[in-house]
């Protein structure tokens, strides 16, 4: 482990307490040990686990955190950062005045809702000190490595309950000092009034612990989706399939062997209420809900034509000799039109994403009654695939289900 990372925890004391026992501690070699033996390695990447007995969801992968870091890295919610940074430094700047964050807003509509304390904090003259800041659900680590940045002198604290996160959050901060760890916001291993500033990004929130860090002075500076959030879930839709589009192209224009490759696309990104779908191609995406199914997607292929002018019907587009061919694709064009909805979702529903492989060998209603057999989700899909399989699928038989919980 580099010296420069082990030092971040040189101060420990100040900051942080066993979750056991409560007694602060200490560093001690390449360890946090408290009073009473309880002992955290500091990890080769520059975190410490403070939440040893904590079960991360199984949806918070490593795998689906570097994926958001990329869409963060792109930009897309580089306004946000510019938000925060405006509201940390009003913070920052007027430690000893009341600062009322109410009402200052993203361009994308996200809301930073802040919380004062009741007291000045301390004077804002020279001999003023730099803040402690908590990042709350850090995730991969963009907002508190931007914070750290904009406020070198500050002290950024930044957790998540997710150890895979907060490795890959350490791992990423190569310059920065920010104290990254694993911690469970039930009940925060954080000293009473050790902190001057929380920070909560689209994280749970537990205000009573808030209150506790904060010491009964400070501020909560929490971003909520704003009510044009869901604009900018399309727009990012939609820069992902331009992004995807540019990638195949190109790959074609490296190698005559690809020149004119396409292909279908059906994505989703599904938040706690609603999900954004975009599709290009005859891949389709359903709406499961209450034993009933919905197609969300439109077809781009010939026989969704000849359907809706009335040349064919849906039941003779199965089986029709050109229900292959398709009127858009991802990658023989420089650029490329996707459809995008928004539809609700909620506790219960399920979206299935899958390929013409399975809808033309497959009733929707036969669909439908796989995937509310009961079953988990991957047993239903196995489901599935063996029953395209068994009714000669001609194509690739590709599916995804998203449960909402």
């Amino acid at each position: 482990m580099s010296p420069e990372k082990l030092a971040r925890f040189a101060d420990s004391w100040k900051y942080f307490v066993c979750p056991l026992c409560r007694e602060e501690l200490r560093l001690e070699g390449t360890s946090l040990r408290c009073e009473r033996g309880h002992t955290y390695d500091v990890a080769r990447q520059g975190y410490v686990n403070l939440a040893p007995g904590a079960r991360q969801s199984e949806y918070y992968s490593r795998e689906s955190f570097e994926h958001r870091g990329q869409i963060l890295s792109a930009g897309y919610y580089s306004h946000i950062v510019d938000a925060v940074l405006s509201a940390v430094g009003r913070y920052c700047g007027q430690i000893a005045a009341s600062i009322d964050f109410a009402g200052l807003r993203t361009r994308s509509g996200a809301q930073l809702r802040g919380a004062r304390g009741r007291a000045d904090l301390r004077s804002s003259g020279p001999q003023m000190r730099a803040p402690v800041i908590l990042d709350v659900g850090c995730g991969e680590g963009f907002y508190a490595r931007a914070v750290q940045a904009a406020h070198p002198d500050a002290t950024v604290l930044a957790f998540d309950i997710s150890k895979d996160s907060v490795q890959l959050a350490a791992r990423e901060d190569a310059g920065c000092a920010v104290r990254w760890f694993v911690g469970n916001l039930a009940e925060l291993p954080v000293r009473d009034g050790a902190v001057d500033c929380v920070l909560d990004v689209f994280s749970p929130v537990n205000y009573a612990e808030f209150t506790r860090v904060l010491g009964g002075s400070g501020v909560v500076i929490k971003v909520v989706p704003g009510a044009r959030h869901d604009e900018q879930l399309r727009e990012l839709a939609s820069f992902c399939v331009a992004k995807a589009n540019t990638a195949v192209y190109q790959r074609a224009l490296q190698d005559p062997a690809y020149q004119g490759m396409g292909t279908t696309l059906v994505s989703a990104v599904a938040e706690e209420k609603y999900a954004i779908v975009c599709n290009i191609g005859d891949s389709r995406a359903y709406l499961i809900r209450g034993g009933e199914i919905t197609r969300i997607t439109h077809d781009h292929s010939v026989v969704q034509t000849l359907v809706e002018n009335g040349n064919i019907t849906a039941e003779e587009a199965r089986t029709h000799p050109n229900r292959n061919l398709i009127t858009r694709a991802l990658g023989p064009d420089e650029n490329t039109l996707c459809d995008a909805f928004e539809v609700s979702f909620t506790k219960g529903d399920k979206i299935l994403l899958c390929t013409d492989g399975l809808v033309v060998t497959a009733t929707d209603d036969e669909i439908c009654r796989a995937v509310c057999a009961g079953k988990s989700a991957e047993e239903s899909l196995d489901d599935l695939i063996a029953l395209a399989k068994a009714q000669g699928a001609p194509d690739n038989v590709t599916a995804v289900l998203i449960e909402h919980e």
